[in-house]
């Protein structure tokens, strides 16, 4: 789970750093994020799904060079993959194969300083810190500290200044490796990060060579970064998200093909959405798969029994309202918080959602949680839940113009009496809106 972040020059978080530990130095299992629209708390999120994407540049460059080669062996291919590109520029979606895609997208517009990330996390009971530092066009520093044979040491330290890089020896069991890795990095290092080359590497060769050769305590951190599940709706409108789904579920919920031997999957996944949509919609009376056996395959999509007027009627869940295929979308997020050590960021977790449920939904995961769940809101009713008020964070912009983001409990103590989301509402805590009075005839005035 992280313990902090610290960015700088990174989207319009300038000069960031937010400490997301306890009184006891633990990292808090919730993270709920309030502030006004522009604030910072998307930019905040993102940078989660920055660290998990150069994590992956090495692997996505691979394989979209070999999709890439397959397609253009005959016209059918090439006129489906200018149909893909054409699709993607649309929907301004990117295949970030490459460090410098990744900081055309974050660098703060205008920076001329470098862009840091820095990510404190404690794994397994461990602590560690992972840094990386780019320019405008590739990594210029990245180190790794982590815990080895008991003790925090630094795992490697590379940066563009070669007399200053450093790969721990102890990380590998034979100096051949060893060797290998420094050639790897001598070749790929500041295109891709580290992290990101020892992930490829990991999957190109065999399992037992891996672990014949590298400690896997180095493999254990890359794991956890890969195992965040976040979900961001960004600028463009467009959802964007990746979620680690526990091996007990299909992970489609909604609808798709699974192989006949995976039914047993399927059933419990129907099984769990129908607990949890009976559970906070009266009109729902069943959740339910309609299968069609294919060959080898079973498709599937989901369906509700629902109560209109006095009937029950079978509807497809996609006729459903925007907020309770939402609550679809967010379900297998909310259940990889359960998961010892997997992170959860969500932005706007609310957003078509009723205020009550959310907050009902929240007070349930909170006493549920092994993980770490930080999202974002403009949902003050959970303000007035069980939910520890340290778990609370104001995203606030200085009178310098420099944006912190602080618990509400740094303003005022918890106690019985204070109500947190009145005194939220009145600006105590600042972090809301200050708008001047607004008249529609003085603005559409010509």
């Amino acid at each position: 789970m992280f313990t902090y972040v610290k960015l700088k020059n990174y989207k319009s978080l300038v000069d960031f750093e937010v400490d997301l530990t306890s009184s006891k130095n633990n990292p808090k299992k919730m993270i709920i994020i309030y502030g006004e629209n522009g604030a910072g708390k998307t930019n905040f999120i993102n940078a989660f799904f920055t660290l998990f994407d150069t994590l992956s540049t090495k692997i996505y460059k691979k394989a979209l060079d070999k999709f890439i080669l397959e397609k253009i062996k005959n016209k059918e291919d090439e006129e489906e993959l200018e149909l893909l590109v054409n699709k993607m520029v649309k929907e301004d979606l990117k295949i970030l194969d490459n460090i410098s895609d990744i900081i055309e997208e974050t660098k703060t517009i205008g920076s001329k300083d470098n862009m840091v990330l820095e990510f404190g996390f404690k794994v397994n009971g461990k602590n560690g810190v992972y840094y990386l530092e780019t320019d405008s066009e590739s990594i210029v520093k990245e180190k790794l500290e982590y815990v080895l044979d008991k003790n925090k040491t630094k795992y490697f330290e590379l940066s563009t200044n070669n007399k200053n890089n450093y790969i721990n020896p102890s990380l590998f069991k034979s100096d051949k490796y060893l060797n290998e890795i420094k050639d790897l990095a001598d070749k790929f290092w500041g295109k891709h990060s580290f992290l990101s080359i020892l992930l490829f590497e990991q999957q190109d060769k065999n399992k037992q060579y891996i672990s014949k050769n590298i400690n896997n305590n180095i493999f254990d951190v890359i794991k956890y970064f890969l195992s965040m599940s976040i979900y961001i709706k960004n600028s463009s409108n467009t959802e964007k998200g990746k979620v680690s789904v526990d091996k007990k579920f299909i992970p489609k919920m909604y609808n798709g093909s699974i192989k006949i031997n995976e039914e047993e999957k399927l059933n419990y996944t129907e099984k769990i959405l129908n607990n949890f949509f009976t559970s906070i919609y009266s009109d729902i009376k069943q959740v339910y798969y309609k299968k069609e056996r294919k060959d080898d395959k079973l498709n599937y999509t989901l369906f509700i029994k629902k109560q209109i007027y006095e009937k029950i009627i079978d509807l497809d869940f996609q006729l459903e309202s925007t907020g309770t295929q939402k609550l679809l979308r967010l379900f297998p997020l909310m259940l990889s918080s359960f998961k010892k050590n997997n992170v959860v960021a969500i932005d706007e977790l609310d957003s078509g959602i009723h205020d009550i449920l959310t907050a009902s939904i929240l007070e349930s995961l909170f006493n549920n949680i092994k993980g770490q769940f930080i999202l974002t809101t403009h949902n003050t009713t959970i303000l007035e839940s069980d939910i520890k008020k340290e778990c609370i964070y104001i995203f606030n912009i200085d009178s310098n113009g420099k944006k912190i983001l602080v618990p509400i409990t740094d303003y005022e103590k918890e106690h019985p009496n204070i109500n947190f989301r009145k005194r939220y509402l009145k600006g105590i805590y600042y972090g809301i809106p200050i708008v001047s009075s607004l008249d529609f005839t003085d603005i559409l005035e010509e």
